[in-house]
């Protein structure tokens, strides 16, 4: 087993030395890939950042008002005749 994972080996270096401009484009073609996801990722999490910041220096303006709690009981066309809680 060994023997053949050492022939591997010296195959992929010798393919890898003969075909060196497929090769350089793979490596870079990977590396654009990484880059471009860690990106992503960071544009990600600083928006969510941004937004949060945003939205607790805001936390005092929120205010949340309670409407008529009729329509949490009975439909509204049967609210007069059934309801006796609203």
């Amino acid at each position: 087993m060994l023997s053949s994972f050492s022939e591997f080996l010296f195959l992929a270096c010798r393919n890898m030395k003969g075909r060196k401009a497929r090769s350089i484009l793979t490596i870079l073609g990977i590396a654009v890939g990484i880059a471009a996801i860690v990106a992503l990722l960071a544009i990600g999490y600083g928006m969510e950042a941004a937004v949060t910041g945003e939205l607790s220096e805001m936390a005092d303006l929120i205010m949340v008002a309670l409407g008529s709690r009729a329509w949490l009981c009975c439909p509204r066309r049967l609210h007069r005749a059934r309801c006796q809680r609203c």
